[in-house]
C-alpha cells in the first residue's frame, strides 16, 4: 500500500438517532460517542495530512436538532439524570456544531476549512435501533 501524504476532503457523516440508553465500549453515551466523539477523533487523526493539501475541507454533518441541544458537561453520559433519547441526540448534534466552529477558528490561515451542515430531511433508517 502507498503511504498517504495528504487528504483533500473529510466528510463526517456517521450517526445514530434516538437509540436506547446504550454506551460505547469506552463508556460514553452511544449517540454522543458515534455522532460526535468518532468525528472528533477521526478529524484530529487526519488533521496533519489535511494541512499537507493545498486546500482541504472538513464537513461535519450535524442536524437542525442542535438548536434544542444542551451540553451538560457534568453529566455527558446521562449517569445522574433520567435518559432522554431525543435530548441525547440534540446534545450530540450541538457538539458537532460547536466543535466545527472552534475547529474553523483554529484552522484559519492553514488552507483547511471546516463547516457543519443540516442535511435536510429524508426518509432513512437512522432511527432504527438494532
Amino acid at each position: 500500500a502507498l503511504p498517504i501524504s495528504h487528504v483533500d476532503i473529510l466528510i463526517n457523516n456517521a450517526a445514530i438517532m434516538r437509540c436506547p440508553n446504550w454506551t460505547t465500549e469506552d463508556g460514553f453515551e452511544m449517540q454522543f460517542g458515534v455522532n460526535h466523539l468518532g468525528h472528533f477523533m477521526l478529524t484530529n487523526l487526519l488533521l496533519e495530512k489535511m494541512k499537507n493539501s493545498e486546500h482541504s475541507r472538513i464537513i461535519n454533518v450535524s442536524s437542525l436538532a442542535h438548536i434544542a441541544g444542551d451540553i451538560d458537561l457534568d453529566d455527558l453520559n446521562w449517569k445522574t439524570k433520567k435518559y432522554d433519547t431525543k435530548a441525547a441526540y440534540c446534545q450530540s448534534k450541538l457538539a458537532n456544531v460547536l466543535f466545527t466552529k472552534e475547529l474553523a477558528r483554529r484552522l484559519q490561515g492553514t488552507g483547511v476549512t471546516a463547516n457543519s451542515l443540516h442535511p435536510g430531511v429524508a426518509v432513512t433508517e437512522i432511527g432504527r435501533a438494532h
